[in-house]
């Protein structure tokens, strides 16, 4: 781990990947194109086009849920750069499984095309969604954290029996702070 959970090592990343969403919105995905657009035509470029937006909505759905999921681990300085990882793991993401696709359905297209138009250029487009979305939800956690420390009386909030300083300890009705 990192400076107080802020950035993950590989193995918790992969463990806070939402695989079951991103899944689905690409099974999701590749049906209704695939099926309802394409009739179920997956060869050469039709094959190649449908995964790839299987595999946006992977990155996307997978990437936003990642960003909700960081957001929700305790703050620190280094936290301001936290909404890029979520991002970050969706253009890797993204950039990877359309050069596997491209590798599959293209096997005739050159793998530089592929590396410099096709994977960057949906997973630019998706990273920034993502990224849009993490910092919105950045700031979404962070309000929501200083009004219940406000409620409850926390250190930017006003001060209450029981409060963060108040050495009287819980009153009547009220609980402990404490772990223990």
């Amino acid at each position: 781990m990192g400076d107080a959970g802020t950035f993950p090592g590989l193995p918790d990343l992969l463990r806070t990947l939402p695989w079951i969403p991103a899944t689905i919105a690409a099974i999701v995905v590749n049906l209704l194109l695939g099926g309802l657009g394409r009739r179920f035509d997956y060869g050469g470029i039709s094959g190649f086009s449908t995964t790839n937006f299987g595999w946006m909505a992977f990155a996307l759905v997978g990437g936003i849920v990642l960003a909700w999921r960081l957001a929700g681990r305790p703050q620190s300085p280094l936290g301001a750069i936290r909404p890029l990882i979520a991002p970050v793991t969706a253009y890797v993401t993204c950039f990877a499984l359309v050069t596997l696709s491209a590798l599959i359905f293209l096997p005739d297209q050159s793998l530089a095309e592929t590396v410099t138009t096709d994977a960057p250029g949906r997973s630019v487009a998706v990273a920034f969604l993502v990224l849009v979305v993490a910092v919105a939800v950045e700031i979404t956690r962070l309000i929501a954290r200083r009004v219940r420390r406000a409620q409850h009386g926390g250190a930017d909030g006003p001060e209450r029996g029981g409060g963060a300083g108040d050495a009287r300890g819980p009153q009547h009705g009220e609980r402990s702070r404490s772990p223990l």
